[in-house]
């Protein structure tokens, strides 16, 4: 059997980081399930750090890639072993990768 097709997105920074969280918080949960269900987060190097976008993960159920060079760009000294040891990255280590 095939897995699904999963997307990874990063959040988009235009009206504000924390409007900006908010609005995608909002608008996922319009999204239809299907698109739900396909949707994987990562964090950026330039404005959404790890620990940001887990905090979305773990509101909508949702898995996450930590990208490590983005951390190593932008972080707010996160301890990286810490967020290694969130359930939704560990998602990955399940062998579903996107």
């Amino acid at each position: 059997m095939i897995a699904p097709l999963q997307n990874k997105s990063q959040l988009l920074n235009t009206i504000g980081k924390e409007e900006s969280i908010k609005r995608f918080i909002r608008n996922f949960n319009n999204f239809p399930r299907r698109i739900q269900e396909r949707l994987i987060l990562e964090n950026d190097d330039k404005v959404f750090t790890a620990k940001d976008v887990l905090q979305i993960c773990k509101a909508l159920k949702v898995p996450m890639v930590l990208d490590i060079h983005h951390h190593n760009c932008k972080n707010e000294g996160e301890d990286i072993g810490d967020l290694l040891d969130s359930a939704e990255v560990k998602h990955f280590h399940s062998g579903i990768y996107p």
